[in-house]
């Protein structure tokens, strides 16, 4: 059987083009046996990373995290390593097959930031009945910010060639401050 992974929310806002796709992503008969193959194909080089929305917690309290740009990130593939590389740090990606991330808008974490996107919106943009089956994956690393270091986990979902979703989350600690952040991002070509 497999296992879930029910994570914060997914995707703020797919673009509104791609709720509206017709096409069918490449991914949805893809078994999972294949998604290596897959991966260092269509994964491998640059993307641009947005936040679409999220929530900060503090010992104040928790205040909406605003949608951003973050920039640039590429893929990295070093032997059967791969890496997630910005300016402020590298993150390890791992395949995961073994469960499956669902992606939850009701959860207290994002109540804060209103509608969030869920598996039926994935399963719209992705137009696959069975969003288990499109490829996923996990980023884990540190990043260095103005706050001091973060600890970084993002859990993804690729949609098709040009447009993955994820849900990041990210542990601040530094000396003026502590807490953490749980924000949707959205990666494009």
């Amino acid at each position: 059987m497999m296992k879930t992974i029910v994570c914060a929310a997914l995707v703020a806002a797919l673009p509104m083009t791609v709720s509206a796709q017709d096409t069918v992503s490449p991914y949805c008969d893809l078994l999972k046996s294949g998604w290596d193959i897959i991966l260092e194909q269509e994964l491998a080089g640059t993307w641009t990373a947005n936040h679409t929305g999220g929530t900060m917690f503090t010992g104040a309290g928790a205040m909406a995290f605003p949608a951003n740009e973050i920039g640039q990130v590429n893929f990295v593939f070093e032997g059967e390593d791969i890496f997630m590389t910005f300016p402020e740090g590298d993150l390890t990606v791992f395949v995961v097959d073994e469960v499956n991330f669902i992606f939850d808008p009701t959860s207290e974490e994002m109540a804060n930031i209103g509608a969030a996107t869920t598996d039926l919106d994935i399963e719209i943009a992705s137009n696959c009945a069975d969003t288990s089956v499109l490829p996923q994956l996990m980023a884990l690393g540190q990043m260095r910010g103005p706050q001091g270091s973060t600890d970084t986990q993002v859990y993804f979902k690729m949609i098709d060639r040009d447009l993955i979703a994820g849900v990041q989350h990210i542990d601040i600690t530094g000396p003026n401050f502590s807490g953490y952040i749980v924000a949707t991002v959205m990666l494009t070509r």
